[in-house]
């Protein structure tokens, strides 16, 4: 029982560590992509700053690629949980752009305190993004690391002239829009909603257990209880039985002498 617990919470672990690397790397890349622009670095600058060993092919791109094989490694972490009710991955991003942001404007803070009036706005660029074309939640991020690894691509004129015209250019404004008011909450819901309610599941899980751990240690421990009782009693009559019988031993030794 506690065998499939623990390798069900390695499964578990596995999975949100892949989630939370993906979410980690996609606002560093963000940053990043605001540095290259706005202070002039470069792919070179960003691989030292991460200190990716070049020399064995790491770096910002294979990376990214790697987070991408995270996500379609999840389906096997995944694998014989069923048992332990955990929901599929999937059912939290099956919405359509209007569903989506009706949730977010009633349960996110900082969409609840604003106007209503920009929900029409942010289903539009939704739309626009089409990130819920599919409901494959491993697509939807996989798409949004594409747009970020060809801004990065699009940088290769360092020249002033050469980054004023990057701004210009339709994907920066599209990357960037799509991140603050698409993938931003989508991001929220992975980590917030995901990762919560698994840790929760395996909770109860574990306490589940514990009781029912506890009552078979109650149960055994009454039963061996009983059985040293029952033990003790019988070798404690036939202890008393053969004394009797010795006594009887002596009772007739002494008539006869």
């Amino acid at each position: 029982m506690w065998g499939s617990y623990f390798s069900a919470y390695k499964r578990i672990n596995s999975l949100i560590k892949s989630h939370s690397n993906l979410s980690n790397d996609i606002y560093k890349l963000i940053n990043y992509y605001h540095l290259m622009i706005f202070q002039n670095l470069t792919i070179g600058d960003i691989n030292k700053l991460e200190r990716y060993n070049i020399s064995s092919g790491a770096d910002v791109f294979s990376n990214m690629y790697k987070d991408i094989q995270e996500l379609y490694y999840s389906k096997k972490y995944m694998d014989k949980l069923s048992q332990y009710n955990l929901d599929n991955i999937d059912a939290y991003y099956n919405y359509t752009c209007k569903t989506y942001y009706e949730y977010l404007f009633k349960s996110n803070n900082f969409l609840r305190l604003s106007n209503i009036k920009y929900k029409d706005f942010l289903i539009f660029v939704c739309e626009y993004s089409k990130i819920f074309r599919t409901n494959n939640y491993k697509q939807i991020f996989s798409i949004f690391i594409e747009y970020i690894q060809i801004g990065l691509n699009e940088i290769n004129d360092h020249s002033y002239e050469g980054l004023i015209a990057i701004m210009h250019k339709n994907n920066y404004s599209k990357i960037i829009v799509f991140f603050i008011t698409v993938y931003n909450y989508a991001l929220e819901i992975l980590g917030l909603q995901l990762q919560r309610n698994s840790y929760q599941k395996i909770g109860f899980l574990k306490v589940y257990y514990f009781k029912i751990s506890f009552a078979l240690l109650y149960v055994s421990s009454f039963f061996f209880i009983m059985i040293i009782l029952f033990g003790y009693i019988w070798n404690l009559n036939a202890t008393y039985s053969k004394i009797h019988e010795l006594k009887k031993v002596f009772k007739i030794c002494n008539k006869k002498e």
